[in-house]
């Protein structure tokens, strides 16, 4: 009975603590209000409100007159304010008075604001604005980094002149005018400022060197497998290809790429033994792999399988470091290389693969031969799969064009590669036809061919799959590579 009365009791006090906190509340949420009636908050919301939409078509306005100005190499007309202004305002007056005291409204899409006068808006718009406020350069070996940039004023009156923060790193070519070209000469930051009247305007520039196309220093030194009087050092013999900056003085996904030819490959579209290397490969799997790396669709996986020049193609991409290049029956002979150290002749038909000719870091970097897609994207092209001839513009230091070699003070000038040599790649022509018979190669002059039977040169790249620092420690334009644990 007792129980009964205390369940009673709790009940009742429960209800009494409910209504209490409710009533607490009521009175909390009417103090709120009444603050944010009071203290306007509600109409500081929707002022702030306008005035970021405000500020955001004003931002647009900017844009459009610079446009103008830059397509019509003129000052803003009344006229070409009218028709910038009627993108965004409704019933903008026609003509439009000189003292530009007018009051406009935005459009709906632009927040729909009323009472905003244009007098205002188009004072603030008064200065100088360039057209690029940052600019970031590479320089690359033999090329020259440009870039150029246009100031256009509103309202303004009198010469525009350019000034140099920092020496050493860009040149300009002029110090007034409306535009100018900025040329990087040297790595670092710097700040570019152009004025006009008392208003100025800046650009921040970065300049870094590529390097795309530099030696590093690689322990394989070889006698070309073309032109057995061309020998190559360990500080001149391989180049870099691609890289990755980490932004941290590391580099990722580095690639090298070998200076001449070390090695040479007859290869004949009828000899292949396909299901060797099928086997070799792993089967059907690996060549699921190859045609990602070509931008195939499986849908040809079977055909591709049966194909000699995609499977050589794959063989070379995957598995060249075990391609026994003492064995004449293998087709693949050099002249002489020698690896850290150690010499390898060719004449002597002694077993020795492409791993033990040219990998140097067997746990951290792998050897194969290039595509025609990686190429062509190191070119810069757009379309990955072009057979267009390389133009000496594309390739002024050599990668791919190695008559171009010469323009590079650390090979001697009397190495002449021509028309008639060549190398090959890794690639059936596109648009790879399963069905094809001939593999791509590059004439040492950049035209891009195919062919299903020739011995040609091999030059092998170095893919690392670790992290490492490239230091021109020497000063002598050749990197030394350091693996990041």
């Amino acid at each position: 009975m007792k129980r009964r009365k205390d369940k009673k009791k709790e009940r009742g006090i429960t209800l009494i603590a409910l209504i209490i906190t409710i009533i607490v509340m009521l009175i909390l949420v009417g103090i709120t209000v009444n603050v944010a009636l009071n203290e306007g908050l509600f109409s500081t919301a929707k002022q702030a409100t306008r005035q970021t939409q405000i500020a955001e078509v004003r931002e647009m306005v900017v844009m459009d007159i610079l446009t103008w100005q830059m397509n019509n190499k003129a000052s803003l007309t009344t006229e070409g304010l009218k028709e910038i202004l009627d993108s965004y305002f409704e019933d903008v007056p026609t003509p439009l008075p000189e003292d530009l005291n007018v009051i406009l409204r935005l459009k709906k899409e632009y927040g729909g604001h009323k009472n905003i006068p244009l007098s205002e808006i188009y004072r603030e718009l008064m200065g100088i604005y360039l057209d690029k406020k940052e600019i970031k350069m590479e320089m690359e070996l033999g090329k020259t980094a440009e870039e150029e940039i246009t100031a256009n004023i509103i309202q303004l009156e009198g010469n525009i002149t350019w000034e140099l923060r920092d020496k050493g790193i860009v040149e300009i070519d002029k110090e007034e005018g409306e535009s100018i070209k900025v040329k990087a000469v040297g790595e670092g930051k710097t700040q570019l400022i152009s004025r006009c009247d008392n208003y100025e305007a800046k650009c921040e520039i970065e300049v870094k060197k590529s390097l795309r196309g530099m030696f590093v220093e690689y322990d394989v030194e070889y006698t070309d497998a073309i032109h057995p009087d061309y020998s190559y050092n360990k500080n001149n013999g391989w180049r870099i290809l691609e890289y990755e900056d980490n932004e941290d003085g590391t580099y990722s996904n580095v690639k090298l790429i070998s200076t001449g030819m070390p090695a040479t490959v007859f290869w004949q579209w009828s000899y292949v033994n396909k299901s060797k290397i099928l086997s070799n490969l792993g089967g059907k799997e690996k060549i699921l792999d190859f045609l990602k790396v070509l931008d195939l669709d499986a849908s040809v996986l079977d055909a591709a399988s049966n194909n000699a020049p995609m499977l050589t193609s794959a063989n070379w991409y995957y598995l060249f470091e075990n391609i026994d290049f003492g064995k004449n029956e293998e087709r693949h002979s050099f002249n002489t290389i020698k690896t850290a150290g150690i010499q390898y002749n060719n004449e002597n038909k002694t077993s020795v693969t492409g791993g033990q000719l040219f990998n140097l870091y067997k746990d951290n970097a792998t050897v194969r031969i290039l595509t025609l897609r990686e190429m062509n994207k190191s070119l810069k092209r757009k379309d990955l799969n072009s057979q267009n001839k390389i133009s000496e513009q594309e390739d002024y230091i050599g990668l791919y064009r190695l008559d171009q070699l010469a323009n590079i003070k650390e090979i001697d000038s009397s190495y002449s590669y021509n028309d008639t040599d060549r190398f090959w790649l890794a690639s059936p022509p596109p648009p790879y036809p399963v069905d094809a018979y001939t593999i791509s190669y590059i004439t040492c002059s950049g035209d891009v061919r195919s062919k299903n039977y020739l011995g040609l040169g091999l030059r092998p790249i170095i893919v690392f799959s670790s992290d490492i620092k490239l230091q021109d420690t020497n000063s002598d334009g050749v990197l030394e590579i350091e693996l990041v644990q």
